[in-house]
Order: C-alpha cells, then structure tokens, then sequence
C-alpha cells in the first residue's frame, strides 16, 4: 500500500503488473478486473472453456460465472445453519457434475475440486461438522494461492447490522477478491435475501457494498 500510494494497480514507472490471469473464467474475471484492478486485467483466451457440465440442474443453474443463491434466514450473527444445508445440497448436485478445463476436457467433479470459504471461524466449523467427507473448508485467509474449479463462499450472516465485525468486514472488497479469484469456471454465493439491503455511513462503504451487488448482476 506504501508503494502503490493509493492506486489499485502498480504504475508502470514503479513495477509490472501482471495483467493476464490463467485461472480464471471471463466471466469471473470481468467483474474483479472492473473494480479491483482498473479494468485491466484480462483472462487468456483459453479460460472460457472452463464449465461445469451439470446433469440434474436443480440449485446450479449455470456453468460458469458468478452464481447468487439466496436464503431466508434470520437472526444469524456468524453462522447459518440454513446455509450449510444449502452448500451440501451445491456439493451433492456438483458431485454428479463435470468439469470441463481449459483444453475442453472433462473430469467428474470430487471433493478435490471445490472449495469452501465463509467469513467467521464459526461458519467455517459448522461447515466443518456437518459436511461428511474430506471437503476443503475454511476462511478466505486459508486458501490464498490455492485454486480449484468450484468456490462456494457461504456469507454466514443475515443482515450486515447484525454482523460482529459489521460490513467493512462482510464486503471487504480485497477479501471478497481473494476467495473469488480461487475458482477456474464458477463461483456460487449462499447468501441471506437480506444482505441486499444495508445502511452505510460513508463513501466507502457504498463502494464494498456496491461491490458486492454488482457480483450478482
């Protein structure tokens, strides 16, 4: 932050900016590129042919991009037990689903394949208790450098007011970034119908907020 002294992204005169991404999928990339990294940055070619292939469509309802799964909760500070149950259904309908990569291959999806991310610890454990299996579960912090085909980000809460840390916390812009740019082909949200209404005190909390909405647009 010293060194960009304010930009998004690294002047020309000071550093390189890697401006190509070989994970992601147009789709997921536009929307960090336009808000992130000043539109700059771009996705190689070959990334569009990331998708899930899904056979039963039921709550997966697009092969790639950026999926907004809303659910009715209320009351939930840092944890939903109403979301867990929604992401283990997202993972019993990706479980019959394929992926197809770059090279337009396909592979049926695993657990290996998805990773899933929550905000709070509290979440994170819930997840961790009743999802069966050797799913890969934890906050955004834990999977920085990582990648898989699916992220499923569970937002845990039911209203920013609600929320312990508040929405600086909740929409934070670089955090947010960081878990979607995980994923190759999708990116699913379990998030409360109630998230899509919030009060800000300030510039920028209208930008995070706005950030967010933008994503299920």
């Amino acid at each position: 932050e010293y060194m960009l002294k304010g930009f998004s992204v690294i002047p020309e005169d000071i550093g390189v900016f890697l401006e190509r991404t070989y994970r992601m999928h147009p789709a997921i990339c536009k929307p960090l590129s336009d808000v992130v990294y000043e539109g700059k940055l771009s996705t190689d070619p070959s990334n569009k042919n990331q998708a899930v292939e899904v056979k039963n469509k039921q709550l997966i309802t697009q092969s790639s991009g950026i999926l907004i799964i809303p659910v009715e909760h209320e009351d939930n500070t840092q944890c939903s037990e109403e979301e867990v149950v929604v992401v283990h259904q997202i993972i019993n309908e990706l479980k019959s689903s394929l992926f197809i990569d770059k090279a337009q291959k396909k592979q049926l999806i695993t657990t290996d394949d998805i990773l899933v991310v929550a905000p709070y610890n509290m979440q994170v454990n819930l997840l961790k208790e009743k999802l069966v299996g050797d799913v890969k579960i934890g906050t955004i912090d834990k999977f920085q450098g990582q990648e898989a085909p699916v992220v499923i980000i569970s937002m845990a809460v039911s209203n920013v007011e609600d929320s312990p840390r508040g929405l600086d916390f909740i929409f934070d812009i670089k955090r947010l970034n960081v878990a979607i740019s995980r994923a190759q082909a999708l990116v699913i949200v379990v998030v409360s119908r109630q998230l899509d209404y919030c009060p800000v005190a300030s510039l920028e909390q209208m930008e995070k907020a706005n950030f967010f909405y933008e994503l299920s647009r």
